[in-house]
């Protein structure tokens, strides 16, 4: 018996087809056989031996014949195609010259059926199916080197770059500023929060703001910050507009105040960054579900911050800053003497630098233990870190967009830390970044790249040294109209040699080296070339 619902679905007329059938199509250029052929003939490290297999025929040097002889027992012929087998274990795989070794990583490696994957699981299908002497260096060298995966894929490697203190000696040597926002418009209307810290202090300075613009920033710094405890020798900020405008370069100009600026995408570089975070803890535990009152209590915040005493110096940022602690509701109860004469402040001043030298040595070995060393160089290329967002007007999400840019070419190194950019194939600037944000170019043997500028490898301008590590000024060096086109080559580190390949044995080195050169390098050995 048929269900009636079964027959309201039945179709009442013949299905058309309303799209053409798509077909999968796997791209893939595959080397010859023929061509193997002829390269192995031809190949210095397998053509004795295919003599030798096929007619009996050895080298007429004893030493070589003697050499042949040993590594015969490891090939065969299959037809016309010589085979390698390693041991008992192992199975028969094609082998490959050397001229065409290239091309054959390339179809395991580059193709969509073989997914630009790792170097090990290129090197096992390889391996799998022929052999070439030292496979498995010559596989880590193709993939570490292609591009696409460099510029695709995520460095797993520890980040880049050891700590590097700023060291500053009294207050107002240096300020950090930051914008904190935007965040909900309170009841007063402020939707930002000027954060102002001294560094040797860590005197904190708060300002809720209407609208982050310079002119605010610029009224906040001269009215309640410049006219009560004078002009900081340096200003520390990030790279936001406010802080880059010719308004706020021109009252660092007025006021005879050094801007520096952090590199980008590092917001750890200043002091403010901290100070965000704690302040925001401490906002919260405030608010409660009413975020619109944040700005209420932010005098009293700045208060809190003024007189705790810092984990750093061991002091409150107020008996630092100024010389004095501030007097708490319980210090006016009990009648505390809170003032410290100036031969007091000047014993603080040298416990201070103390208690400071031992935090930040402290810090820096908690931070360098997960980070290695790397220093750049003029004129070296490198790929720098991009942060892609999705976009759904664009129809791109993040993940599938490159991770990095370039190749670029360093042009001005600010500090071990901070370096100047160009991006090679199109010229352009791409200002200063941390050295976090940038990894080592490994290119191929061959290759020619591009400078859009003859002056970019010139050693930077001595005045650039003033600036402190980890951060950059905004000034450029001139540029210069031109190009210029360099020959490089490849470099590779840390280089495995595959120990099942049929490398010569210390004795065959020791009895026979001119041999063992010959066989290897032909017509040119490396023996002549010295």
């Amino acid at each position: 018996m048929v269900a009636a619902d079964a027959l309201s679905r039945n179709p009442v007329e013949p299905a058309q087809e309303t799209q053409q059938p798509e077909y999968m199509i796997f791209e893939a250029q595959c080397v010859d056989l023929e061509e193997i052929w002829i390269e192995q003939q031809r190949d210095s490290w397998y053509r004795d031996i295919i003599v030798y297999l096929k007619k009996g025929e050895l080298p007429i040097d004893p030493a070589v014949a003697a050499i042949v002889i040993g590594r015969s027992t490891r090939y065969r012929l299959k037809g016309d195609l010589l085979e390698y087998k390693h041991g008992v274990k192992d199975v028969w795989r094609l082998a490959v010259p050397a001229v065409l070794k290239t091309r054959i990583m390339a179809e395991f490696h580059e193709p969509p059926i073989a997914g630009h994957l790792g170097i090990k699981t290129t090197y096992k299908k390889c391996q799998a199916r022929m052999f070439w002497p030292n496979m498995k260096r010559d596989v880590k060298e193709f993939v570490s080197s292609c591009q696409v995966c460099q510029k695709h894929k995520f460095s797993q490697n520890r980040r880049r770059g050891f700590l590097k203190n700023t060291t500053v000696s009294a207050p107002n040597e240096m300020m950090g500023i930051d914008l904190m926002g935007p965040l909900p418009v309170s009841t007063r209307g402020n939707r930002y929060c000027l954060v102002i810290v001294d560094y040797y202090s860590k005197w904190v300075e708060l300002f809720p703001l209407r609208r982050a613009t310079t002119v605010a920033i610029a009224r906040c710094l001269v009215r309640d910050v410049f006219s009560r405890f004078g002009c900081p020798r340096a200003l520390l900020s990030d790279n936001g507009p406010q802080f880059v405008s010719d308004i706020y370069e021109g009252v660092c100009r007025l006021f005879g105040i050094r801007r520096k600026f952090a590199s980008p995408y590092h917001p750890q570089t200043n002091l403010t960054e901290r100070v965000n975070r704690t302040l925001g803890r401490m906002i919260a535990s405030y608010v409660e579900n009413k975020h619109g009152t944040w700005d209420r209590h932010l005098e009293a915040l700045g208060f809190a911050l003024r007189t705790t005493v810092s984990e750093t110096t061991g002091q409150t940022p107020a008996r630092l800053f100024l010389g004095r602690e501030i007097a708490l509701p319980w210090d006016t109860m009990v009648q505390q003497d809170v003032w410290t004469r100036a031969e007091e402040y000047s014993l603080l001043s040298d416990l201070v630098k103390a208690k400071v030298k031992v935090a930040q040595d402290r810090q820096k070995r908690n931070y360098d233990r997960r980070r290695i060393h790397q220093e750049f160089h003029i004129g070296d290329r490198v790929w720098l870190r991009l942060r892609p967002l999705s976009s759904a007007d664009h129809n791109q999400i993040a993940k599938f967009m490159p991770k990095w840019r370039g190749p670029c070419r360093i042009i001005l190194k600010l500090s071990p830390l901070v370096y100047e950019l160009q991006e090679e194939e199109t010229g352009a600037l791409l200002g200063s970044h941390n050295i976090v944000d940038l990894k080592k170019f490994l290119g191929r043997k061959g290759e020619v790249y591009k400078l859009q500028d003859q002056d970019l490898l010139e050693e930077q301008p001595a005045e650039v040294e003033e600036w402190e590590e980890g951060s950059a000024t905004n000034e450029k060096s001139a540029m210069d109209e031109g190009d210029l086109i360099y020959p490089i080559e490849a470099e590779f580190h840390e280089i495995v040699v595959d120990p099942e390949v049929d490398e010569w044995s210390e004795p065959e080195v020791e009895e026979f080296p001119e041999a063992v050169d010959e066989v290897d390098h032909g017509d040119n050995p490396r023996r002549s070339q010295r």
